[in-house]
Parts: structure tokens; sequence; C-alpha cells
């Protein structure tokens, strides 16, 4: 009895780890990120970008301009190490109330989710290869 419950807390816990996959971002970008539990991709979508050796691109920014919390955010796909990235990308302005740097960043981490939820990830892809097949 105490091995199968042994096993079945190993499980758990195991199923139950986030997928990892690479990024190219900013300390900044990376730092909402952290604040906010990490980046909002499905576990099929990082198993996607490890398969095909891609690493998910995102740039932006949040802070508050004249009392307004801004955000804008644009998420494509790369391949680290050679230079080459989508021309498909998947882009997000957004304000809020409050100005707070705080409010900015739940902002943009708003943003972002939107972002990658919209993203075509196998077009994205699709033109990396393309790209890489012609140098």
């Amino acid at each position: 009895m105490k091995k199968i419950l042994f096993l079945a807390l190993l499980l758990a816990a195991s199923s139950s780890q986030a997928c990892k996959f690479k990024t190219s971002d900013t300390e900044s970008v990376r730092e909402i990120v952290r604040q906010h539990g990490g980046y909002p991709i499905s576990d099929e979508a990082c198993e996607f970008l490890n398969k095909r050796g891609l690493a998910l691109d995102v740039e932006g920014d949040a802070t508050v301009l004249s009392g307004m919390p801004i955000a804008w955010v644009a998420v494509s796909l790369t391949r680290l190490g050679t230079g080459v990235r989508s021309d498909t990308f998947r882009y997000s302005t957004r304000t809020g109330t409050g100005a707070s740097q705080d409010v900015a960043a739940d902002v943009f981490y708003a943003g972002l989710k939107d972002a990658i939820g919209a993203f075509d990830f196998s077009k994205a892809a699709g033109e990396v290869d393309r790209y890489l097949a012609k140098k």
C-alpha cells in the first residue's frame, strides 16, 4: 500500500511540472512573466517549440504615461543562434486604469496572454524552416 501511495504521489508531482521552453526576451519581460507565474503557453505549444528547436520571441514594455498604464507586446518565433525569426507575429497594445507600474505589468501580461493565444505557431515555424532552407 505504501508503494502504491508513493508511486501515485510521484506521478502527480511529475505531471504537474510545467513544460519548459526557450525564449528570446528582455529582463523586464522575464520579470513581469515571473511575477505572473510564467508564460501563458499551453503544454501543446511548448512541446511544439521544443520539437522544432524554436524559441518564443517576446518583445514589449509596460509603463505609466500621463497617469495611464500602457503596455505593448509582440510575439513571434526564432531559431536561437541563427538570427532567423518568423515574419508572422501577434501584437497587442493595452491600457488600464490606476497609475502604477504594477497595473502596467498586469496590463502587459493580459496582452501577452492574448497575443500567445491568437498566435499561429505552425505558420511561424514554417516560415523559419523556409528561411533556413534558403541559407
